[in-house]
């Protein structure tokens, strides 16, 4: 009998996504009765364990099959674990498959000498194949599909393999219910995730995703009593804490909406999982919305992931991205805000054809569009299975790239005992529209709009300036950008960021998430930037005055400032504020509908007394203000008012205020 194990390391704590893989792969050979007979499935490896650890639990030395699962933030431990493994049992047969197997490379074998067998693209048959060679002790190798074979062992050309037919797959979840029961049951502790598929492939070619390589391209579906099935088991039996719905595009099948509600109804019944992530689709912002109220109102969502990557147009087409059509994203805005769901925007900083202007645009578009929060931003990755890392793409747009470590395993990895197992990624830093002092810029302006808008230090104003005929939101942006970067004073709230990107293009083991001393670990740039504004609240609102000397009223100024709420608020002494009444009732406005001119208020000098209203600041632990110590302060204010992940549309750190009484000023 030959002993098989799938090894997909998650780098995390807890909410550890189970192999799926191995599940994949044992259903699809178990249709085989010379396969069923010979082999024996380990139980998988999922848990970031060292490598002594995970020798003394499985016992490498008996392995047979070694399969890999390989994405950016596990490859470089799967290959330590290849390497390990083939030393203590070089008789045993290393299969590295996933997004990560770098198949264009030429010196693949000759840099991963410990790999036997690599699969680029689907697994199931090629692993099939494998298995049944093994049988045969490798006789014949020529008729393996979509597998590339170490040249120790022959030279055999690369087989495109056949795309396989949904219709007739096992189910991984299904025809294996009594393992995934255990399996859940024996990791209970870890808070487990899980995916679900319900469809595979993508019609579209994003150059920076290989999901919608040559043989992807063709969507296929699972069963409808299938994919019902599933999650009937998943939700009802497994109850995992978290989960992924794996398809490309959700609701670009006329089922999918048929099972999203479904999904959504068995949450509620079931209670799992807490939490969901999807993609949408392209086609239809009705769809999109109808599938995503069903999803909050069972309370899996607290965000809507408007994904775009960018809103110019050339640049659109240089890296082959589909939008949903300009009038329809708008549209959709409207429908979320009106339903009150909040918005979670990504986007990809550094794309082929951007420039710093179009990179500035793509946020004013956003702003004029009603998106005024939850910007997230990545680096635009080179996964080398994707078109983007083709050597005509990479010629084509004049790419130079850097290799740094992968955001999961930096955050996760860095300060643990399996720091060595640091996976990296390629970021492409400079292509032919922008070179590299310009890339620089476009992730300095992304902090800062990040920073002042989107987390609200300036989001007022600018929405005022806006929506009165005053200032563009990119003129506003531009001209904040050459202030807060280029002039001395505000070198003081800058220089953090301006070095940090100059460290992260210099340092080879530097990681684009950013270390914060009063918090004593890693924070997202523009977090970081934050805080620190929020720390010299008075000298950032001062200077700020100065710069809008002439765009910006005073008492609007004032409003801005006075509205957010600082680490060293009180409820003892600061419940009670008094604001400018033409600005309060401006921004009530705009709250109820945010979607027509709002126009410029007249001069008012009425002031406002107000009552901060505190019951809007829930939280499962105390709130910030409460605490006496101050690193704990300091984190749950971070918690509680900075970081991106606080549900509802209008951000914490605006106070919510209720009228007292009017008083002439």
């Amino acid at each position: 009998m030959k002993r098989i194990l799938i090894c997909n390391m998650n780098p995390a704590s807890e909410g550890f996504f189970v192999p799926l893989i191995h599940g994949m792969l044992k259903s699809f050979c178990d249709q085989y009765e010379e396969l069923r007979q010979n082999l024996v499935w380990m139980d998988p490896v999922m848990l970031p364990l060292a490598l002594s650890d995970l020798d003394a639990q499985y016992d490498l030395r008996s392995v047979d099959v070694l399969g890999l699962s390989c994405y950016q933030w596990n490859y470089a431990y799967q290959y330590e674990l290849a390497a390990r493994v083939k030393t203590v049992n070089p008789s045993c047969t290393v299969v590295a498959g996933g997004p990560q197997v770098e198949w264009r490379d030429p010196d693949y074998f000759t840099r991963h000498p410990f790999i036997d067998f690599a699969v680029p693209a689907e697994g199931e048959a090629p692993f099939r194949d494998i298995l049944c060679a093994l049988l045969q002790d490798f006789k014949e190798l020529d008729g393996i599909q979509g597998t590339l074979v170490n040249p120790a062992l022959g030279r055999y050309p690369y087989r495109v393999a056949v795309s396989l037919n949904l219709e007739t797959k096992p189910s991984p979840w299904l025809s294996m219910k009594d393992f995934w029961r255990r399996y859940f049951k024996k990791n209970a502790y870890y808070h487990l995730a899980a995916a679900i598929e319900t469809s595979r492939g993508c019609p579209y070619t994003c150059a920076y995703c290989d999901w919608g390589s040559k043989t992807n391209l063709w969507m296929r579906k699972v069963p409808d009593e299938v994919a019902k099935a599933e999650i009937a088991f998943i939700l009802g039996e497994l109850k995992p804490w978290f989960m992924f719905w794996t398809d490309s595009n959700l609701g670009i099948f006329k089922r999918d909406k048929q099972l999203a509600n479904l999904f959504a109804e068995t949450k509620k019944t079931s209670g799992f999982p807490k939490w969901l992530y999807y993609n949408n689709n392209k086609n239809s912002w009705q769809i999109n919305r109808d599938i995503a109220v069903a999803f909050r109102q069972a309370g899996l969502l607290t965000k809507y992931v408007l994904s775009l990557q960018h809103l110019d147009k050339e640049v659109l087409a240089a890296i082959g991205r589909k939008n949903l059509p300009d009038d329809q994203l708008k549209e959709l805005v409207k429908e979320l805000y009106r339903i009150d769901y909040p918005i979670f925007t990504q986007l990809i900083t550094g794309c082929p054809g951007d420039t710093f202007a179009k990179w500035l645009e793509c946020f004013a578009k956003l702003m004029e569009m009603g998106v005024h929060a939850e910007y997230r931003a990545y680096p635009f990755s080179l996964l080398p299975n994707s078109r983007a890392g083709s050597p005509e793409y990479l010629e084509e747009w004049g790419i130079r790239w850097i290799e740094r470590p992968d955001f999961v395993a930096y955050y996760f990895l860095k300060d643990s005992s399996l720091n060595w197992a640091l996976s990296s990624s390629r970021y492409v830093v400079e292509t032919s529209s922008y070179n590299r002092e310009e890339y620089k810029k476009m992730w300095l302006l992304c902090w800062m709009i990040q920073a002042l808008h989107d987390h609200g230090i300036t989001r007022l104003i600018a929405i005022a300036l806006h929506h009165g005929g005053r200032m563009s939101y990119r003129d506003f942006y531009r001209l904040l950008y050459g202030w807060f970067y280029e002039t001395e004073t505000m070198r003081f709230f800058s220089q953090r960021v301006i070095d940090h990107i100059e460290t992260w293009l210099t340092a080879p083991k530097a990681s684009l998430l950013k270390y914060n001393e009063a918090l004593d670990g890693m924070t997202e740039p523009e977090e970081d930037l934050v805080l620190h504004i929020l720390e010299h609240v008075d000298l950032f609102f001062l200077e700020l005055g100065k710069v809008l000397q002439d765009i910006c009223p005073p008492d609007l100024l004032a409003y801005q400032r006075d509205i957010l709420f600082k680490q060293d608020f009180s409820p003892d002494t600061d419940c009670e504020l008094e604001l400018p009444r033409r600005w309060t009732e401006y921004f009530e406005r705009f709250e109820k509908d945010s979607f027509t001119a709002l126009g410029w208020p007249e001069e008012d000098d009425l002031r406002i007394r107000c009552q901060i209203d505190l019951s809007v600041l829930s939280f499962p632990v105390p709130v910030w203000y409460k605490s006496t110590d101050g690193k704990r302060r300091v984190k749950a204010y971070y918690d509680q008012i900075v970081q991106h992940n606080v549900p509802g549309r209008r951000r914490t750190i605006f106070k919510i205020t209720r009228l007292v009484l009017r008083e002439q000023g």
